[in-house]
């Protein structure tokens, strides 16, 4: 009995480790980095910033500082923010954003070819918390955790993404139905 269960446990703790693997590589492997200072997502259909908030695009990697921003901050950014010759930049969801985490990698927990110079630091989503409103969903680039908090909170960026979304902004934003019908995201709830 004792070895059965220690079998069950040791090909429950590989599969975990390999779907973890298998996650960060995925996402890595898909994102596409345009010259513009922007990347697509074939499988969301998400366009995001490469850079922070506060940092500049040089053509090859991103300079500068990630701003810090209160939720209303970073919200209001969206309607002011025009970058790569689009202006439909919008704050993305807590699954959007939540996409972009590579869970191989950590400090900061992305891309860093895709999103180079990311701080390890914590990055606002357009998502309220479900159980109170006041309260907003957040990413940690460190480990690529997610927390809520309340609005005043100083974090980094939006990410952003576009009709695409934003990274802290990401941009045009092509609905993926597989993100659309989900309800819950890791058991916490959200509201869209």
């Amino acid at each position: 009995m004792m070895k059965s269960a220690f079998n069950l446990f040791k090909g429950l703790l590989l599969g975990l480790l390999v779907a973890l693997l298998h996650t960060g590589l995925a996402t890595a492997a898909t994102l596409q980095p345009n010259a513009d200072g922007t990347v697509f997502d074939p499988n969301t259909g998400l366009t995001w910033m490469r850079c922070s908030m506060g940092q500049v695009w040089n053509g090859s990697t991103c300079l500068g500082t990630a701003g810090t921003y209160t939720f209303d901050q970073a919200n209001a950014l969206t309607s002011t923010t025009t970058f790569a010759d689009q202006s439909d930049w919008r704050m993305p969801n807590i699954r959007e954003l939540h996409t972009i985490v590579d869970r191989s990698v950590y400090n900061p927990a992305i891309d860093s070819v895709a999103f180079p110079n990311t701080p390890s630091s914590n990055f606002w989503s357009g998502s309220p918390y479900a159980y109170d409103s006041s309260y907003a969903w957040y990413v940690h680039f460190d480990n690529g955790s997610a927390y809520y908090d309340g609005p005043e909170l100083q974090l980094r960026g939006p990410a952003c993404a576009r009709r695409t979304v934003f990274w802290l902004f990401a941009g045009h934003y092509a609905p993926n139905e597989r993100l659309r019908r989900q309800q819950e995201w890791h058991g916490h709830a959200y509201a869209d």
